[in-house]
């Protein structure tokens, strides 16, 4: 090639670009953004297998390929978990890690769309949050502009539902409306520092023990 040659670079969208990259080469995939297959949603499975679609589409892999290649398991697997044969409730520990590194999310996401846990598990005291919530939706139906999202549906839906559109309008508004829910980093933290005294404390009672036998 001379230097008066012209190289054209076509982009490609994301399903192109995750066939054409080499398999062995480094491709940073940004996590889950939140969406849902629609149709996936009217079924049993509902948000678990709604999520695993739509990342699937996202990432230009068939439902095949998916649940080979990503999830550990056969297509006729997820189909059972879609249409309601197998319920979510009831999947795999091993499994709801394999989704959760698909869709680049915590475990515990994937358990709360599995409906293994609640969102009422979130909270010290689930009486309150089944209170508040639907404080809060009456007060989304006073904003002018997100008040639409305040349906009929909703408002007769599962305590799930209502508390996601809640979080929805929270993080579009930046306001806290509902009360401090479980925080998986301060978990992680709190663990990080009962881990670092627990070894400091075998440390030195190993030290102690060796003064001993001296």
């Amino acid at each position: 090639m001379t230097k008066n040659d012209v190289t054209t670079v076509v982009p490609l969208d994301s399903k192109r670009a995750s066939r054409a990259a080499p398999s062995n080469a480094p491709v940073e995939v940004p996590p889950w953004n939140g969406e849902f297959d629609e149709n996936s949603l009217l079924r049993p499975g509902a948000y678990l297998v709604a999520a695993l679609k739509r990342r699937a589409d996202y990432l230009g892999h068939t439902g095949v390929e998916m649940a080979k290649d990503h999830l550990g398991v056969t297509y006729g697997y997820i189909t059972q978990l879609r249409n309601g044969t197998r319920p979510t409730k009831a999947i795999s520990e091993e499994f709801s890690v394999k989704c959760a590194e698909y869709l680049g999310i915590p475990r515990l996401t994937v358990l709360l769309m599995a409906g293994r846990i609640t969102v009422s598990d979130l909270y010290a005291s689930p009486s309150q949050l089944e209170r508040e919530v639907p404080r809060v939706l009456e007060f989304i139906t006073q904003d002018s502009e997100w008040g639409h999202l305040i349906t009929p549906d909703v408002l007769h839906g599962t305590l799930e539902t209502k508390y996601l559109v809640a979080r929805l309008y929270e993080k579009a508004t930046q306001r806290r409306l509902l009360p401090e829910q479980l925080s998986l980093d301060r978990i992680a933290e709190a663990f990080k520092g009962l881990e670092q005294e627990r070894a400091k404390r075998l440390s030195e009672a190993s030290s102690l023990e060796g003064g001993a036998d001296e």
